[in-house]
């Protein structure tokens, strides 16, 4: 373990530093950790111990005071502890201090001996009866049930780690007046619905009764209309990607369905479901970019990354225990010269690229990178396509499976050219930030056509074309009433060809967005003022807008690739400035306008 030294030395700071200040009281409730974000520029804001009723934006250092960010305070506390006794766990295993035991001991207690005290709540709203009145459902300790069942894993694990160091008496107390409460009495209720949320759930109560062997809690997440199985059955793409659209979702089902199957016996009912996940772990990695950067559709976390979710694969690899194929992505992701981006809510312990997870379950892991590229792919049942060739990777969303979490982007695409990020999917700030409904989930700041100035209605599946190797055709309909998309790309060696028609039998006013995330220079034409007229639906926050006159000839240098956009000049062309993620940034945006019914837009790079 000589090379883990800086690591461990790191996490029994953290874990001294965390347990010596740590206090709750059942009288806080935990407010929903997607408010806690600044509602300037969107970044989240600083978590610190110290700190529970000032909460400061780590970018713009404005100071953010009151009840919303108190309870959501709150949450990141106990979650924090969550995490924290996990560790302490392991400390108290691998060095027999008995100060690591204690920490853990003293907050598991304190939760059991307290967890009918707490309120029953969603958010920031006492709950008296409707257990899944919100989406979220419902918690005691935690803001949500989704929560509540994340902290239940966590719990688990810390418990499975620690075994009989705890007296008779201890688990007992902590099983009947902690976990079976938890269960029985707000968690099982909320097994209602095909989604991420149930899966965390179903997980905590499965992993609690394996560790209890209480058959009754197997039963809730193995039997009935919205099993494990059937979550997986019916909630995974037959391309293996998680049916929300979302490449952070799928990964944060994968993290609680992983968690679960460590245990052996969970395995032997889950013959069937372990080729799904594997196939899920195997998906993710071919839908990233060669980069290792994921294309990012729909809501989730911006700038994400395989190494992102390194302790995932790390926990696949104590599941499929000596599989050369989840093995070796792990070795290459490891290799990725790409900078690891954590994510702002519920951020596993990292040391640089290792997880905690790379220590519990793989830590003498010798695999070889893969050499071998990525292709095309269709991912036609999850509304996505990739091409690829030497330089160029291009992806593209045409379509929806459901409603959660979508966002209103019909036919948006992504584009890497030599690795670099030129055009990209923005996610969104947390969900209670004002930033991300006024603009990362707006039709306006993706690579879409909007009409009207509206965002798109439809969250509706779209359908394939064609698709080889180097292009791809699709189209979707009614994504306004009365209005068809589609949308076709063509990749050589060194061009890319985008032809988006637009279908209507009503005269429209129609807007072609380009937003570019290298420094571009137009050529040709002369810029004035401009205004795009539209004061909503994302547009408000649409800066500097200058209008292209007196030209017939229109194109955009776009410098970090030396390539060349050419566009059809049969529009009205204007350049601005759009929010990025967080939005103390911007990056800018060509916008082409038409009206009339039935038009095209075409547009061709040139390398």
């Amino acid at each position: 373990m000589k090379k883990y030294e800086d690591m461990i030395k790191d996490m029994e700071e953290s874990v001294t530093q965390f347990f010596n200040h740590f206090q709750d009281t059942p009288g806080l409730l935990s407010g929903w950790g997607h408010n806690y974000f600044c509602e300037v520029d969107g970044e989240k804001l600083t978590f610190k111990q110290s700190s529970p009723r000032i909460h400061k934006c780590g970018i713009c250092d404005y100071e953010y005071t009151g009840e919303k960010y108190d309870d959501s305070w709150v949450y990141l506390n106990r979650l924090q502890s969550f995490f924290e006794i996990v560790k302490a766990a392991y400390f108290y295993k691998q060095t027999d201090n008995e100060a690591y035991l204690n920490h853990a001991r003293k907050t598991l207690l304190y939760y059991a001996e307290n967890y009918a005290k707490f309120q029953l709540h969603a958010k920031d709203k006492i709950i008296t009866s409707d257990l899944t009145v919100d989406v979220g459902g419902a918690g005691k300790i935690m803001p949500q049930g989704l929560n509540e069942g994340y902290m239940l894993i966590k719990i688990i694990q810390a418990l499975d780690i620690l075994g009989d160091s705890l007296s008779v008496e201890e688990r007992l107390m902590i099983k009947e007046q902690l976990i079976r409460p938890a269960i029985e009495e707000v968690l099982a209720p909320q097994l209602i619905r095909i989604h991420n949320i149930v899966c965390w759930i179903a997980c905590g109560i499965a992993a609690a009764g394996f560790h209890f062997d209480e058959q009754k809690w197997i039963d809730y997440a193995f039997v009935g209309e919205f099993k494990i199985a059937n979550q997986l059955k019916d909630g995974v793409t037959k391309n293996h990607l998680w049916y929300e659209g979302s490449i952070h979702y799928h990964f944060f089902m994968l993290e609680a369905v992983l968690n679960l199957m460590v245990y052996q016996e969970a395995m032997a009912l889950m013959a069937d479901e372990k080729a799904i996940v594997k196939k899920m772990l195997i998906g993710a990695y071919e839908y990233a970019f060669d980069n290792s950067i994921f294309p990012n559709p729909n809501d989730g976390w911006p700038n994400i990354n395989l190494k992102t979710y390194l302790h995932v694969y790390h926990m696949a690899a104590k599941v499929f225990k000596g599989c050369n194929d989840i093995l070796d992505i792990i070795a290459t992701i490891e290799a990725s010269e790409v900078k690891r981006m954590p994510i702002p809510l519920g951020e596993p312990y990292y040391y640089g690229d290792w997880p905690l997870e790379k220590l519990l379950f793989n830590s003498e892991s010798k695999a070889k990178a893969l050499e071998s590229k990525r292709k095309s792919y269709l991912f036609g049942d999850s509304n996505f396509a990739m091409l690829r060739n030497d330089r160029i990777n291009l992806f593209m969303k045409f379509g929806h499976n459901d409603p959660s979490h979508a966002h209103p982007d019909k036919m948006t695409f992504e584009l890497t050219i030599d690795d670099k990020l030129i055009t990209r999917d923005l996610s969104n700030a947390g969900y209670g930030a004002d930033i991300c409904n006024e603009w990362h989930r707006m039709s306006a700041s993706h690579n879409t056509v909007v009409v009207d100035g509206k965002n798109h209605d439809n969250v509706a599946p779209g359908r394939t074309l064609s698709f080889t190797e180097a292009s791809v055709s699709a189209e979707c309909v009614e994504i306004y009433p009365g209005v068809d998309f589609s949308r076709e790309f063509e990749l050589s060696a060194t061009t890319i060809q985008d032809v988006f028609s637009v279908t209507s039998a009503e005269e429209h006013v129609y807007d072609y967005f380009l937003h570019i995330d290298e420094t571009i220079k137009p050529v040709g034409g002369k810029s004035v003022k401009g205004t795009l007229g539209f004061e909503e639906n994302g547009y408000q926050h649409i800066k500097n807008v200058k209008k292209v006159t007196g030209t017939k000839k229109f194109k955009i240098l776009v410098k970090g690739v030396t390539a060349e956009i050419t566009v059809d000049t049969d529009a009205e062309i204007f350049i601005c400035e759009t929010l990025d993620n967080p939005v103390n940034k911007c990056r800018q945006t060509i916008v082409l306008r038409k009206k009339g019914k039935n038009v095209d837009f075409t547009a061709t790079w040139k390398l």
